[in-house]
Parts: C-alpha cells; sequence; structure tokens
C-alpha cells in the first residue's frame, strides 16, 4: 500500500471514529431542533446538510427522518426531500399550553364536561379533604386547529359547580380567579401511558400511542390544596420543560 492510500485510510478511519452512528441520538437532535424553532414549519432538511451539522452517518441521518415522519413532525416525498410540517409546543410544568401559544389566537380552551361526581378515596386523599362529593371539570386543549391536551380536575363541592377557565391564561391568573386566592405551589407527578380508546379520539392519535401525563395538587398559599388533576398531553406535539436555579448545596454528577 502507498504512502498515500495509507494517509486516505488513516483520515477516513478518523473522520468514522468521530461520527455519530445513532439514530436516536440523531432524532433527538432534530426534534429538539424542530421545538426549538431552529427549523421552522415548511423548512427543508437535506440529508447532506444534516450529516454535517450533526456529524453522523447517512444512515443515522435516514432513520432520523423516517422517525420524524412517522411522528408526523416532517413529510418525506420522492425526488422532493423532506419537510417540517408540524411543531412542538414548549409547555411549562406548571401551564397547560406554552408561553408563546398564550397569546397566539390559534390556540383555545372547549369544555367537554362539567358535573358533581361522587368522591373515591384517592381524590378525598390528594384533596386532603373529606368530602362525597367533587366538582369534575374537563377541558380540551387546542392550538393550530389541532387538539393537544385533555386536563380533567376535581375540586371538593360546596354546592354549586365552580365558574371554571375556559381562556388561555397563565395557570396562576386561572387558579386565583377560581379560587379567589394565589397560587402557592403545586406538586406535579410526570407518567407516559399509552392513548385508550376514548382519549385516542379526544386528541386525535391513534390507540395505543404514547401520551404525557401529568398529575397535579394546586395549593393556595396557606398550603390548603384546593384542585387535583390530570392533564394528558400529546407527546409527539408536546414537550414539558422546567426552569429552576441550582441550589449550591446540590448534588452534583461526577466529572
Amino acid at each position: 500500500m502507498t504512502a498515500d492510500a495509507r494517509n486516505f485510510n488513516q483520515a477516513r478511519n478518523q473522520v468514522r471514529r468521530t461520527l455519530q452512528r445513532s439514530p436516536h441520538r440523531a432524532h433527538n437532535l432534530l426534534r429538539s431542533g424542530i421545538r426549538m424553532g431552529l427549523f421552522p414549519g415548511e423548512a427543508a432538511l437535506t440529508e447532506d446538510a444534516l450529516i454535517i451539522k450533526l456529524s453522523t452517518s447517512r444512515n443515522s441521518v435516514r432513520q432520523a427522518l423516517q422517525m420524524l415522519a412517522s411522528e408526523g413532525l416532517v413529510l418525506r416525498r420522492p425526488n422532493l426531500g423532506t419537510t417540517v410540517v408540524a411543531s412542538i409546543a414548549d409547555v411549562p410544568i406548571d401551564e397547560i399550553v406554552s408561553r408563546t401559544q398564550m397569546a397566539a389566537v390559534r390556540a383555545s380552551v372547549r369544555e367537554l364536561d362539567h358535573r358533581e361526581i361522587p368522591a373515591t378515596d384517592y381524590m378525598r386523599a390528594r384533596l386532603e379533604s373529606s368530602c362525597d362529593t367533587v366538582d369534575m371539570c374537563e377541558v380540551l386543549v387546542s392550538a393550530d386547529g389541532e387538539p393537544r391536551s385533555v386536563r380533567v380536575s376535581y375540586v371538593p363541592y360546596t354546592g354549586e359547580l365552580l365558574t371554571r377557565v375556559t381562556e388561555i391564561i397563565p395557570v396562576a391568573a386561572a387558579f386565583e380567579r377560581v379560587f379567589g386566592s394565589p397560587l402557592g405551589s403545586s406538586d406535579a407527578t410526570i407518567s407516559a401511558i399509552a392513548a385508550g380508546q376514548s382519549l385516542s379520539k379526544l386528541l386525535a392519535v391513534p390507540e395505543g400511542a404514547p401520551v404525557l401525563v401529568e398529575e397535579v395538587v394546586m395549593r393556595d398559599v396557606t398550603g390548603r390544596a384546593r384542585e387535583f388533576s390530570y392533564t394528558h398531553h400529546r407527546a409527539d406535539r408536546i414537550s414539558l420543560s422546567m426552569n429552576f436555579p441550582m441550589r449550591r448545596d446540590a448534588p452534583r454528577m461526577a466529572s
């Protein structure tokens, strides 16, 4: 083998060693790029450009783009390339829509059901109440004409149904409007489930599709539990975010 051939092979192997050969890592980066608006609607995604931007292999890029296509975020057409056709909302954990959607007329809340129902032991435990019945309200949140989230909330029943907020405003403002007291704190648990028949119809996703679930107890400034809720988000259109300062005494990951 000549010196030039050896140098070429060494250079090629070096490039191969630095490439990311993981479709799921490429998918993560591309999906986050769509969420952050780095690839806006109708933006074309070319394989050659993505290979360079992501320092990854062509096969990884192709598989990542196919994963995005299966999620309905991009459209892949033979001889026409790949185009971004949908967005992902970045929703703070303490809200039900993104901050940008709060000011947009394309976001809406529609009441699906509102009634008095018997309280279960678990509802009473979460609400820290001995109530026999609760005020149940279920709403559908949509953005860009597409269902995004379903929220069902439970409040101890006090003789008449509460007037619930069905407009896009911050959760803290809605809490104070409904309960007449400022929001003090909330306890949230997040999990993932497969959409059942009824939920899949409401969110316009296939039965069995992944759904993010927030189980939240909201308290007023006195620490009193006022509302217990479940919010089901489409996992293909919603990312949950949280921003908080790092405590100086918090444990850190070893470097």
